[in-house]
């Protein structure tokens, strides 16, 4: 996991809470279109209160600005690896929101807040309940985010810098269901070769096979280098559980780079933590930032 840095007094609200680690619990909310004649008015309106991030899709970016507003922000696609499998399938929302709380009971406040201030153009069209696990491990016991950058490479892995879209990020949300009990049937030494960790110690391995995700995704191996800010966290029950996979970075592109190699597009090389865990869906989202009062700074879709 990241180190806990303190958000930057200069850096607006909202985007910037992803600079934060996870917290102890959080709704993951997609949003589809009820009104569009409303959206613009009721985004403009918006005040979001601490702990909650919004962020816009490609359909509403569309329908406030048009397709050229925005070119970094790119819809998610369905992918596949070789033959087919394994399968990455999008289910690109026009809206996501990530609201966090001290625990599932304010998490679900806050979030019934935010649903009645978008109602007049959203409608709420799935929900996904999130926690903590084990100070920040999947549950496969496994840390997820070892190598996120801290302090000013965070910054410069998940903001964009400068020009008109400058304090806002881009987040890739994908949900990730777990299938522990086959995992669980391998020794621990060869659960450890699908992840390239040890559990015990979050120590790399030194000769991790070439299927195994770390060595599928170090963010340093990639040209140009793919530098992401992750925010993963644990979703579900007995039945069906598994990992929200959230991501910063300065534009949807970097997600997409590490999403094909993991699938083995480039080299026939599938990342093994497809033998044990399935995609079921995920998108693309424009984080904007916030400024006093949690108004969203949404200039770039032609909204003062």
């Amino acid at each position: 996991m990241a180190n806990s840095d303190a958000l930057p007094a200069a850096r607006p609200a909202g985007a910037a809470l992803a600079l934060l680690p996870p917290p102890p619990a959080a709704l993951a909310l997609e949003f589809q279109i009820d009104a569009p004649d409303a959206v613009a008015a009721v985004l403009a309106g918006l005040r979001l209160p601490p702990g909650t991030l919004l962020g816009i899709g490609r359909p509403v970016a569309d329908l406030l600005a048009g397709p050229g507003a925005l070119p970094a922000l790119s819809a998610m696609v369905d992918r596949a690896g070789p033959g087919g499998q394994p399968r990455a399938p999008a289910s690109q929302a026009p809206l996501f929101a990530w609201v966090t709380g001290a625990d599932p009971g304010v998490a679900l406040h806050l979030g019934r807040a935010l649903c009645a201030a978008l109602a007049p153009a959203f409608g709420l069209r799935a929900e996904l309940a999130l926690y903590g696990y084990a100070g920040g491990r999947d549950l496969s016991g496994y840390v997820d985010g070892t190598e996120n950058p801290t302090g000013d490479a965070a910054l410069a892995a998940a903001y964009v810098a400068e020009g008109p879209l400058a304090g806002s990020t881009f987040l890739a949300a994908q949900r990730w269901q777990h299938a522990l009990r086959a995992l669980e049937a391998l020794p621990q030494a060869d659960q450890d070769q699908v992840i390239g960790r040890r559990r015990s110690d979050d120590v790399e391995l030194a000769e991790a096979p070439p299927r195994a995700h770390v060595r599928r995704t170090a963010q340093e191996s990639f040209d140009p280098p793919t530098f992401l800010l992750r925010r993963s966290m644990p979703w579900g029950g007995v039945g069906a559980h598994g990992l929200l996979f959230l991501a910063y970075a300065t534009a949807p592109a970097a997600f997409d780079r590490m999403m094909a190699r993991m699938l083995g597009e480039e080299d026939g090389v599938v990342d093994a933590v497809f033998d044990f865990s399935t995609v079921l869906g995920g998108g693309h989202y424009w984080v904007p930032a916030a400024g006093p009062g949690g108004a969203l700074e949404l200039g770039a879709l032609g909204l003062g």
